[in-house]
């Protein structure tokens, strides 16, 4: 069955661009941007986790402190910013972002007498308390008073009493703070500056039990140096991983197509679930899969079979595999292809697809030079897991 696809309403767009917005932040500020994309964003994967965590904060006003740990492209900042326009879109309660590859001043300059990011954290805490509205919070100058808010304390005291002045007020403040990897690239760091921010961090968490929720997200290299410390850092947080199954992107391929097709997909179910397997649950790959796709169909006039799906990869593999294996002939990239694409390919497929070049197959299966790239299994050669990701992720990530 043809659908009136066309090139123009894709509705499968990238996620680069969608940052967290630095900055303090309150319902009544003219000057946040509401996300285009992520303000009806398809609840599914590390979104769905994050706002079901900030339900049960604002529910029970018990903040926690969140560890946010996902590769590159698989929604970290995506899903942060969704919580942002949330909180701007439905509640009165303020909001900071940091983003530390914008700013190193949290980490690389010392300050006279203080340390960056709580001097940093005070600034922002006494902004989100002076823009909080009087008609909402009409007893914030009483109680600005009682805990002494500008009056000169230690920098520990001043959070501290900013966090239960917040407390009073029945107010709950969300802190985050993202690409915490810039700091964390490697596994061993000498930096005294980026220790000493890591420090804070904890410092923070042992102060913020109120009414502040620090958010902090990475990548998965972020534990394995926090972790080398043998401190019991990650103890003062909750874990929160990536978890994108092939419901969620089934869920995400529907919802998305149902916007532009009333509820029609291009897509067989069987390509869904291969795509799901060729982006591993990465969302900006999905994305970027989808995209291509949804291209192919308003072009061909009619829905992504399999064969369509596997042809479209084979195309884009072509380059790739010829940077590894040059010289080879077209039936070799066919049959590599199939390999990367389905991860297993047997004798007798070989047999059946490509007859009397069958034999010269085989042999560069067995080769012992490719025997670093590709595992002989019995009746089948399949490819090594990180070579076959590799390949796919060149393809659909561009």
């Amino acid at each position: 069955m043809t659908y009136a696809i066309k090139k123009t309403n894709n509705p499968f767009q990238s996620t680069r661009s969608n940052a967290i917005s630095s900055g303090v932040f309150i319902r009544t500020d003219a000057d946040y941007q509401l996300g285009t994309e992520t303000n009806d964003a398809v609840n599914i994967g590390l979104k769905k986790e994050l706002s079901a965590e900030q339900q049960n904060i604002v529910e029970t006003s018990d903040p926690r402190h969140l560890m946010i740990l996902a590769e590159f492209g698989e929604g970290k900042s995506f899903s942060l910013k969704c919580i942002q326009d949330e909180l701007y879109c439905k509640y009165d309660y303020p909001f900071i972002g940091i983003v530390l590859g914008n700013d190193a001043s949290f980490y690389n300059e010392d300050i006279e007498d203080g340390e960056p990011l709580l001097i940093q954290i005070v600034q922002y805490l006494k902004n989100a308390y002076e823009k909080l509205p009087l008609n909402i919070y009409p007893t914030k100058d009483d109680i600005k008073i009682k805990y002494s808010l500008d009056s000169d304390n230690s920098i520990e005291r001043v959070l501290e009493n900013y966090d239960h002045a917040f407390k009073d007020l029945e107010c709950m403040v969300f802190i985050f703070i993202d690409e915490l990897d810039k700091i964390f690239i490697d596994p061993i760091i000498t930096d005294s500056n980026r220790v000493k921010f890591l420090n804070n961090l904890k410092t923070l968490t042992d102060i913020f039990t109120q009414s502040v929720s620090l958010w902090c997200a990475g990548t998965n290299n972020v534990e394995a140096y926090i972790s080398s410390r043998q401190e019991d850092y990650m103890q003062r947080f909750s874990l929160v991983r990536s978890i994108f199954n092939y419901e969620d992107t089934l869920t995400y391929v529907r919802k998305k197509c149902k916007k532009e097709m009333k509820g029609c997909i291009p897509f067989a179910r069987g390509v869904i679930k291969k795509i799901h397997e060729t982006t591993s649950g990465n969302l900006r790959l999905l994305n970027s899969c989808c995209y291509d796709l949804w291209s192919v169909a308003a072009n061909q006039k009619s829905n992504i079979t399999m064969n369509d799906f596997f042809e479209y990869l084979k195309t884009k593999l072509r380059v790739h595999i010829l940077d590894s294996y040059p010289n080879i002939s077209n039936i070799l990239i066919d049959a590599i292809s199939r390999t990367i694409v389905y991860n297993k390919l047997s004798i007798q497929q070989i047999n059946k697809l490509y007859h009397s070049k069958s034999g010269d197959i085989r042999s560069f299966f067995s080769d012992p030079d490719q025997q670093k790239k590709f595992i002989k299994q019995a009746k089948s050669y399949k490819m090594l897991d990180n070579l076959r990701i590799s390949f796919l992720r060149k393809v659909v990530g561009k």
